[in-house]
C-alpha cells in the first residue's frame, strides 16, 4: 500500500477494525482501500452496530488487543480485556465473519513509524525534545546517550496525534476548517481503529504478493 489511496477493486475486502475500550470503542470500515463507516460506539452495543451496517456481505474483523509490556493492570484495562474477549467470541461465531484478527498496538505503531517517515518523524523528534526538557527540569538525565547525543526517534514515541498524521497522509484526508467535522466522521478512538484496519490490509496484501 502506498501513501495515497487508489480506486478499489469492484470486489474488494470489507474490513471492520475496532479500537476497544472499557466504555467506548472506535470503529473504522475499509472497503478495500476506501474508507467507509467511522464512528465511536458504546462497547456494549458495538457488535450489533457493526452487524447492522455490514448487510449480508462477508466481513473481516480486526481488534486491537491488550498486551502486557509495561502496562499497569487497572480496572479499566481489565474491563477492556473483557470487551475484547466478548467481541472476539461473538464475531468469531458469526458465519458472516471470514476472520477475526487481534493486533498488538505496538505492531501498528512500528508500522506507522516505518511506513510514514515524512508524516511522523518531525513530530516525534519535537515530542522527544519536549520530553527531554521536562526530564532535565526534574533533575533527570533526559533522552541522551552517555555521549550527550540525543537518542534517535523510534516507534515507541508514536502517539494519537502521530497516528492521525499518518492516516491523513495515507488516505489523503484533508484537515477540516475550525468547527467542522472530519469528512469521514473520524474522532479520537476511530482514528486508531482506522490505523489497525490499514495495518491489517497492508500486511495481508504484502503476504499475498509474496505468496503469488
Amino acid at each position: 500500500m502506498g501513501n495515497k489511496v487508489t480506486t478499489p477493486r469492484k470486489k474488494g475486502r470489507n474490513i471492520w477494525a475496532i479500537d476497544p475500550g472499557n466504555v467506548v470503542c472506535g470503529v473504522a470500515q475499509l472497503l478495500d482501500r476506501r474508507i467507509g463507516h467511522c464512528f465511536n460506539e458504546q462497547s456494549v452495543s458495538v457488535y450489533e452496530k457493526v452487524m447492522s451496517l455490514c448487510g449480508d456481505n462477508p466481513i473481516e474483523i480486526v481488534i486491537e488487543d491488550v498486551f502486557p509490556f509495561s502496562m499497569r493492570l487497572t480496572p479499566e484495562i481489565i474491563a477492556t480485556c473483557k470487551v475484547i474477549g466478548e467481541l472476539t467470541y461473538r464475531f468469531s461465531t458469526n458465519p458472516q465473519v471470514i476472520s477475526v484478527t487481534l493486533l498488538a498496538r505496538n505492531s501498528v505503531k512500528r508500522w506507522i513509524f516505518d511506513t510514514f517517515p515524512d508524516a511522523v518523524t518531525e513530530r516525534i523528534e519535537k515530542k522527544m525534545v519536549a520530553l527531554h526538557n521536562r526530564k532535565i527540569k526534574q533533575g533527570k538525565r533526559g533522552l541522551v546517550k552517555k555521549t550527550g547525543e540525543m537518542y534517535s526517534p523510534s516507534f515507541h514515541y508514536v502517539d494519537d496525534r502521530t497516528v492521525i498524521a499518518a492516516m491523513k497522509s495515507l488516505f489523503d484526508i484533508p484537515t477540516p476548517k475550525p468547527g467542522k467535522r472530519n469528512i469521514y466522521g473520524l474522532v479520537d478512538h476511530s482514528w486508531q481503529a482506522l490505523a489497525c484496519g490499514a495495518y491489517h490490509y497492508h500486511n495481508n496484501q504484502k503476504s499475498n504478493n509474496i505468496s503469488s
